[in-house]
């Protein structure tokens, strides 16, 4: 729903609303002056017949028509009857007729017995408007006693309330027609006034989203878009501001990442952890002193179980950067993993150790049927694979040199109840300050269980 058609629906009903009600107050108000002034004519002119009654009336020989024609038409050319009360009906007498309709006689019940207590009495016939409404009053006659004699009654044909009420239509058409064209003023220009002062807010909401920050905010004359302009004034000043110290910051800062910084992000998004265990056998893994882009580790899962692989490429011939060493080094673990993983089928290992060179490489098989775990390491003197037996309870996979790796097997070895995971750390304590590579303790004796 549109906000134009919210106002609308809003300011409309009220405008009409209150055109209605005024109408019908004005309606109710009118008609009631107009009836209570036909009600005192025909009233005062049935009165003043009664009052003057033996003044009117002739003698008992002579005919009243002519005296009561004369005063007919003096109160306006009204027709005179003359009622007498009976039992239960009353009986009628024309005195006369001015415009062919005589009085009706008056009804019994509330106006008959107004009538006999001595009140006036007041009837509106409504018909049809091309024949007027029959104005109709009664007044009664009293006799030497006091008593009600007779009633007089009067009629007359007005036309005055109908062209009235008429008249009183049209100027209450012509006060709705005004207030509805009012309501429609009032609500386009509260809607024009409120649509320009979002499209301003939305105008500014789209620069800030393009980067052109507002500096001032005209005030409006809404007041919340006021407060929600002030909030977006603060919001892009902040923008503003952040944008400033970020363009700042970054000219400060080194432009582009260096070759450890990438080498790092690197690790971090491509490194394969080596899980706690594989099958029935606990690893530990660590990397002691400084990181040597070349030292890989890695395992995977094949259909005779878990081959675990730790080892270092040969140092490639000129100076690559040192995320080139590192994708190399990724690239020789899953090659390496490939191949064993896909034996007999494939490459031997001569021919993938000369695809991928390493100076040093140690691969377990973790069989999956719960057997004693086999492997084989590299003759760095021959550059080829020889059949390993690990031990029964723990074996040690490194990169380090030789002398470091038989005092990390031995530490090992010396301390068998203590987890393979404190075991790791504390030889990286050891060890950290004067080797580099890699360190995995895979603890072989829960393979036995």
């Amino acid at each position: 729903m549109s906000l134009r058609l919210r106002y609308y629906l809003a300011i409309l009903p009220l405008f009409l609303g209150l055109g209605l009600i005024n109408s019908l107050l004005v309606w109710y108000t009118e008609r009631n002056e107009l009836e209570w002034g036909l009600r005192e004519r025909a009233q005062g002119a049935a009165a003043s017949i009664a009052g003057f009654w033996d003044q009117i009336a002739p003698q008992a020989t002579d005919s009243p028509a002519a005296e009561l024609e004369r005063y007919s038409r003096r109160l306006g050319a009204v027709s005179i009857a003359w009622f007498e009360p009976g039992r239960n009906q009353w009986t009628q007498r024309t005195l006369f007729d001015a415009e062919g309709v005589p009085p009706p006689a008056p009804p019994f019940g509330a106006v008959a017995t107004t009538l006999r207590a001595g009140g006036l009495a007041w009837e509106l016939h409504s018909r049809d408007p091309s024949e007027g409404d029959l104005n109709v009053g009664y007044a009664p006659l009293h006799d030497a006693a006091g008593g009600v004699r007779a009633v007089i009654g009067i009629a007359e044909i007005d036309r005055s309330l109908q062209a009235e009420m008429l008249a009183l239509r049209r100027r209450l058409g012509g006060l709705l027609l005004a207030l509805l064209l009012a309501g429609i003023l009032a609500t386009e220009l509260v809607a024009r006034i409120a649509r320009g002062e979002l499209a301003a807010l939305t105008s500014a909401a789209r620069d800030a989203a393009h980067g052109r920050y507002l500096s001032h905010w005209p005030a409006g004359r809404i007041r919340e878009l006021n407060d929600l302009g002030g909030t977006l004034l603060t919001m892009t000043s902040l923008l503003a501001d952040e944008k400033h110290q970020t363009r700042r910051r970054f000219f400060q800062a080194e432009p582009l990442p260096g070759d450890e910084e990438l080498a790092n992000a690197y690790r971090a998004q491509l490194g394969q952890p080596l899980p706690p265990t594989l099958g029935q056998v606990q690893c530990a893994q660590r990397r002691i002193g400084r990181p040597t882009p070349e030292d890989f580790c890695g395992w995977r899962e094949g259909s005779a179980g878990w081959y675990l692989c730790v080892g270092r490429c040969r140092a490639a011939d000129g100076d690559p950067d040192l995320l080139a060493r590192l994708v190399r080094a990724d690239a020789a673990r899953e090659f390496l993993l490939g191949v064993a993983t896909a034996r007999p089928h494939g490459p031997s290992w001569p021919e993938a150790l000369r695809v991928h060179p390493c100076e040093s490489l140690q691969l377990i098989l973790v069989p999956a049927s719960g057997q004693a775990p086999t492997g084989w390491t590299l003759d760095p003197a021959r550059g080829r694979p020889q059949p390993w037996s690990p031990g029964d309870r723990r074996e040690v996979l490194s990169t380090l040199a030789p002398e470091a790796h038989h005092i990390a097997q031995a530490y090992a070895n010396q301390f068998p109840d203590r987890p393979v995971d404190q075991i790791a750390e504390e030889l990286s304590g050891l060890l950290g300050t004067r080797h580099d590579g890699l360190l995995v303790i895979c603890d072989l004796q829960t393979s036995r269980h």
